[in-house]
């Protein structure tokens, strides 16, 4: 699992700074960077609840026999 989140995290990261370049002469950068950021923070903080509450979510999700 950490392999698979380290991959995720990798290529967000490698989209982001190439996108980021990429647009550095457009109107609205700082908006643009924001928007990443703010995306790159979410998608951590889902992570991060996920790996907090896994016994939790292990039961919640368990098939009833």
């Amino acid at each position: 699992f950490a392999a698979a989140a380290g991959t995720f995290v990798y290529i967000a990261l490698v989209d982001m700074i190439t996108e980021l370049s990429s647009a550095h002469e457009d109107e609205g950068n700082l908006l643009q960077c924001l928007l990443h950021l703010s995306g790159l923070l979410l998608g951590v903080a889902i992570m991060t609840l996920i790996a907090l509450y896994e016994h939790d979510l292990k039961h919640l999700f368990k098939d009833p026999e």
